[in-house]
């Protein structure tokens, strides 16, 4: 079913994160299906390509930009100061989501359950509780959850997933895994 509307869209991808090969491939996915759907649509690899275009000639912004531009704020920010409208959540929401651990802060303060957990920004603080038996995923705060993933299913398989986190990212949260 073709729109009855066709819209001017910008998808933008890529960029300069870990998470840019990602990105790249979601957004070829997301260009295809709205050029199927019969909208005009232009593919911009990163903030600073989108910056260098007249903003002002697209209805909308499609955000499947992965990693920190995308998804902290950085682009919700700078696209509601430029009054165009865009997908995804608001600059409030990418901030405080942004970080695994206030995210996860907000959301047990709102009484919903999340799985036991603790922040690291060095191996020798990792601290197990005796009824913590695993699995578990080490995942860092600050990065969407395409890379620096890791699972673990005894001890030291969990410290030598730790300290890799750690050699590529500042702080990382590990949880109990949930099937």
């Amino acid at each position: 079913m073709m729109p009855k509307q066709k819209y001017k869209i910008a998808v933008i991808l890529g960029g300069i994160s870990a998470e840019r090969e990602v990105s790249l491939r979601s957004g070829a996915a997301v260009v295809k299906a709205l050029t199927n759907l019969g909208h005009a649509v232009t593919a911009v690899d990163g903030v600073a390509q989108l910056l260098a275009l007249n903003c002002e000639k697209f209805d909308v912004v499609f955000n499947i930009l992965h990693g920190e531009a995308g998804e902290n704020g950085e682009l919700a920010g700078l696209l509601s100061s430029l009054g165009m409208k865009y997908t995804g959540c608001d600059v409030n929401g990418a901030v405080l989501s942004w970080n695994k651990d206030i995210a996860k802060t907000l959301v047990r303060a709102a009484g919903i359950q999340t799985p036991q957990a603790q922040t690291l920004n060095d191996s020798a603080q990792l601290q197990l509780h005796e009824s913590d038996s695993g699995p578990w995923i080490v995942k860092p705060t600050k990065e969407g959850s395409s890379v620096g993933l890791y699972y673990a299913t005894s001890i030291d398989e969990l410290k030598t997933v730790v300290k890799k986190a750690l050699r590529e990212v500042d702080s990382i949260l590990v949880e109990s895994f949930i099937q």
